[in-house]
């Protein structure tokens, strides 16, 4: 866990933001 990944994270960000707009 210590090779962070910025564009993963953004990707997960994403996810999640658009996800709690569809609910």
């Amino acid at each position: 866990m210590s090779h962070f990944r910025p564009y993963g994270m953004a990707l997960w960000g994403l996810g999640g933001l658009f996800r709690g707009k569809n609910e």
